[in-house]
């Protein structure tokens, strides 16, 4: 019984992400990349990123310019194209995250963090990244787990690295395990 609703789950909830048109695609990107779709898939995430991107998604688009900044899931080191892209979709990401949507607050914070189309701000994207993972986006439950570590609050961390984990964060997972590996038995 438990197999067949799985395997109806498989089967449906790509269905119904597909749908949603490049939303969709861009949710299931993200869950490829973080691995919170039960594994890391990067060719998938790239793919669907850049669809998604491609059919107006100013979230997607952000990925992607992320994914220029860093040189990740196959899209080459770029910062220029990076900058670009960002500064073009910018003005929409900030809108939502002043909305109130989780992701959106997310990527901004990482904007923010990494300078990504705006200028470096610390103290705001950690507030960014807690907004969001107080949201429950496992993005930005993990990002905010880093930067505690970075500032030496390895307590706090450790706990927001759990809940992205608990998640289906895989960053958060390794990160959790090596905060362990290295001596951090209780959070």
């Amino acid at each position: 019984m438990l197999t067949a609703i799985f395997a109806s789950l498989v089967v449906c909830i790509p269905q119904a992400l597909a749908q949603l048109g490049g939303e969709g695609k861009r949710i299931e990107a993200v869950a490829c990349y973080l691995g919170t779709s039960g594994h890391v898939d990067e060719a998938r995430a790239k793919t669907l990123f850049q669809a998604a991107s491609q059919e107006g998604d100013p979230l997607a688009t952000m990925w992607v310019a992320r994914c220029y900044l860093r040189g990740r899931i196959g899209f080459p080191k770029d910062e220029s194209k990076a900058q670009d892209l960002a500064r073009s979709v910018l003005p929409a990401v900030k809108k939502m995250a002043d909305e109130g949507h989780a992701h959106a607050l997310a990527l901004y914070a990482n904007a923010r963090e990494d300078g990504l189309g705006v200028t470096v701000n610390q103290a705001d994207a950690l507030s960014r990244y807690r907004a969001a993972a107080e949201r429950g986006d496992v993005f930005a439950t993990n990002n905010l787990g880093c930067m505690l570590e970075n500032t030496g609050d390895v307590r706090q961390a450790a706990l927001w690295y759990r809940k992205a984990a608990e998640g289906g964060n895989s960053s958060g997972m390794i990160s959790l395990s090596i905060m362990y590996q290295n001596g951090l038995r209780r959070a």
